[in-house]
């Protein structure tokens, strides 16, 4: 991964409360910052499904970033004002260095 590809600064969110709406659906508020990491973002045109260890992800963004293992599918992303659902982390070559980080628009 070269250094430059790395231009977008997203944040890593964890989920702070969650309160009922009045349909009875999940209202979660993230505030607390987890990580703030450089990353290469490419949105997915259309609908891509993603296929690792026999698990399937519906992506419609996907970041990749320098290797950490401080993130995980239960928190979300925060880039350019949208917020993003971790479907899926990969540790791209087993190698611990690139992170693949597959997202799904909330909004």
């Amino acid at each position: 991964m070269n250094a430059g590809e790395l231009d977008n600064l997203i944040n890593v969110l964890s989920p702070k409360s969650t309160a009922r709406s009045t349909d009875g659906g999940k209202i979660f508020t993230y505030t607390t910052t987890i990580e703030n990491l450089w990353a290469k973002v490419e949105p997915v045109e259309g609908k891509e499904i993603f296929l690792q260890n026999q698990r399937y992800y519906d992506v419609d963004m996907k970041f990749t970033a320098r290797y950490t293992s401080v993130i995980n599918t239960k928190q979300v992303i925060a880039c350019d004002g949208n917020i993003f659902e971790i479907q899926g982390l990969i540790d791209v070559d087993y190698a611990h260095t690139d992170l693949l980080i597959l997202g799904r628009n909330l909004e």
